[in-house]
């Protein structure tokens, strides 16, 4: 899982496996909302990044859900989704809470 920030948005990006075992790219742009962050997650598909020819026509971008963001501090937080995946659909809630890592102490590190 991976999260940016820039002022009142969290772009969230995930990986999981669809119903039937193929690799599912999620992303999603969450807005504050509240105490927290919310936003629609989208599922996109389409060629390799480093397919050549790359064709920009065969990625497609479908809203399959919506995520949930909230803070306990800095370090903390609970991280909700739900997704609707698969054919037949089926509907996946999930609830997590994230710590961050921290690999080394604050401050500038020069050689």
């Amino acid at each position: 899982m991976y999260f940016t920030h820039q002022g009142d948005v969290i772009f969230a990006s995930w990986f999981a496996y669809d119903v039937d075992g193929t690799p599912l790219w999620l992303t999603a742009t969450a807005r504050r909302s509240g105490t927290g962050y919310a936003g629609e997650v989208i599922r996109t598909t389409g060629p390799a990044f480093n397919a050549v020819p790359f064709d920009s026509q065969s990625v497609t971008r479908s809203p399959v859900g919506t995520m949930t963001l909230n803070f306990a501090d800095g370090n903390n937080a609970a991280f909700a989704y739900s997704v609707t995946i698969g054919n037949p659909a089926f509907t996946i809630n999930r609830f997590k809470q994230l710590t961050r890592l921290v690999f080394r102490g604050s401050g500038t590190f020069c050689r």
